[in-house]
C-alpha cells in the first residue's frame, strides 16, 4: 500500500477539524470576559460557565469512547458535529447564562468527540507518519487557538460585534466539514507496522492500561493548568495588569505552541525528557508571571510558556498509538475524558481562588500543580520498559 502526500484530502479534512477546535477553544477563552460582563458574573461563577463545556468534553468519550473502534470514525465525525452546530445555534439564539449553559454544554460534548476521533482516524489512516502528522494536527489545533484571540478582539473591537459571531463562525464552518465527511473516503493510506514506539509490539485489542493511566493523569493535570490558565489571562492582563490590548497575552500563548508541537516528532527518542522538562519550565514561566506588573512582560512570558507547554499534547498521544493495542478511539477518548475532567476541576478552582486570593496568586497555585506531571513522565517512562518487556 503506497503512502500518499502530506496533502492527502483525509489529513486535510482531519487537521481542519482540529484547526476549528483549537479556533473555538481559544475564542471562548478570549470571550469569556465578554460573556461574563454581558451576563454580570463573578470570576467565581466565570470559572463554572468555563467548565461546563470542560464538563461535556468529560462526558461524552465516557459515555461514547469505544462507539468508534466499533462502528467506524467517520460515521461517529458525521453525527457529532451536528451536536455542536446544535449547541452553536443554541449560543446564538441565547439572552441569558441559563440558555448559553446548555448551548456550550452541546458545543462541548460534539468538540471533544470530534477531538479524539480525529485523531484516532489520523493515527488508523497513517500509522507509518502518524506520529508526524500528530505534531502537525494539534500544531493546527494551537494555530486555531491563536488566530482566535486576535480576530475576536477585532470583531469586538473595530468592528463592534458581539462575541456571538465566535459561535456563528463555527456554525457555518461545522457545516462546511459536515458535508466533506460524508464524501470523505477514510480508508487507510499506509501499512500497518507490526510493533508500536521503540519496538514495542502491537497485540491487537489489548490495551496496556498501566501507560495508558498514566497517560491520562498527565493530561487531567496538564489540561487542568491549560484551562485554568487560559481562560483567566484575558482578565489577568485587562483587569490586574491593565494591558489595553489583553488578547495578546492569549495569542502569544497559543502561537508559541505551533513550533514546539511541529517539532515533538523530531524529539520522540526525547519524549521522556522532553515530559519531565516541560513542567518544570511552565511552573518557573508562573513564577515570573506572578511577579510582573508589566502586560507587555505577561505577553512575552506567556509566549515561553506555550512554547514549553506545546510539547506534552502530541507526546502524550506518540504513546498511546504504542499502548493502544490498536484501539485508538477508546484509549483517545479515555484520554479526552481524563483533559475534561481536569479542565472542568480546575478551571472552576482557578475561579474561586481567584475571587478570594487574586488572580496571580492562583497562578502561582497552578505552578505546584503541574509540576506532578514531572514526576509522572518519569513513571511513564518505566512503564514503557515493562511493556516492553513483557511484550519480549
Amino acid at each position: 500500500m503506497s503512502v500518499r502526500s502530506e496533502s492527502d484530502p483525509l489529513a486535510v479534512l482531519l487537521v481542519s477539524a482540529v484547526f476549528m477546535n483549537g479556533f473555538e477553544a481559544g475564542g471562548y477563552q478570549a470571550c469569556l470576559l465578554s460573556i461574563g460582563s454581558d451576563y454580570q458574573l463573578s470570576n467565581a461563577a466565570m470559572g463554572m460557565l468555563a467548565s461546563v463545556q470542560l464538563t461535556a468534553a468529560l462526558i461524552a468519550p465516557l459515555i461514547f469512547g469505544s462507539l468508534a473502534d466499533r462502528i467506524g470514525k467517520q460515521r461517529v465525525l458525521s453525527w457529532f458535529f451536528p451536536v455542536e452546530m446544535a449547541g452553536c445555534l443554541l449560543i446564538l439564539l441565547s439572552s441569558s447564562a441559563g440558555i448559553f449553559l446548555p448551548g456550550i454544554f452541546l458545543v462541548g460534548f460534539g468538540a471533544s468527540m470530534i477531538q479524539y476521533v480525529a485523531i484516532a482516524a489520523l493515527q488508523d489512516a497513517y500509522p507509518l507518519s502518524g506520529r508526524k502528522k500528530t505534531g502537525i494536527l494539534t500544531g493546527m489545533y494551537s494555530a486555531g487557538a491563536f488566530v482566535s484571540p486576535l480576530l475576536c478582539g477585532w470583531l469586538l473591537g473595530r468592528a463592534g460585534l458581539s462575541w456571538k459571531a465566535l459561535f456563528a463562525l463555527l456554525l457555518l464552518s461545522s457545516f462546511l466539514i459536515e458535508l466533506m465527511i460524508w464524501k470523505m473516503d477514510f480508508s487507510p493510506r499506509e501499512q500497518r507496522p507490526t510493533a508500536g514506539c521503540d519496538g514495542r509490539a502491537v497485540q491487537a485489542g489489548k490495551i496496556y492500561v498501566p501507560g495508558v493511566a498514566l497517560l491520562c493523569m498527565i493530561m487531567f493535570i496538564y489540561v487542568g493548568f491549560e484551562n485554568g490558565y487560559a481562560y483567566f489571562l484575558n482578565s489577568l492582563t485587562a483587569a490586574t495588569l491593565k494591558g489595553s490590548q489583553s488578547y495578546l497575552a492569549l495569542s502569544f500563548f497559543w502561537l508559541a505552541m505551533i513550533p514546539s508541537r511541529l517539532l515533538s516528532g523530531c524529539l520522540e527518542r526525547y519524549r521522556t525528557a522532553v515530559l519531565a522538562i516541560a513542567p518544570v519550565m511552565i511552573a518557573a514561566m508562573l513564577y515570573l508571571l506572578c511577579h510582573t506588573a508589566s502586560a507587555a512582560a505577561a505577553s512575552a512570558i506567556s509566549f515561553a510558556m506555550g512554547f514549553f507547554s506545546g510539547t506534552i499534547y502530541p507526546c502524550v498521544l506518540n504513546d498511546a498509538v504504542g499502548f493502544a493495542g490498536g484501539r485508538t478511539a477508546t484509549v483517545n477518548g479515555w484520554i479526552t475524558a481524563a483533559t475534561g475532567l481536569g479542565g472542568a476541576v480546575i478551571t472552576s478552582a482557578v475561579g474561586g481562588l481567584s475571587d478570594r486570593y487574586g488572580l496571580q496568586a492562583s497562578f502561582a497555585m497552578l505552578g505546584g500543580w503541574i509540576l506532578l506531571d514531572a514526576v509522572l513522565a518519569l513513571m511513564l517512562s518505566r512503564a514503557r520498559r515493562n511493556q516492553k518487556g513483557s511484550a519480549g
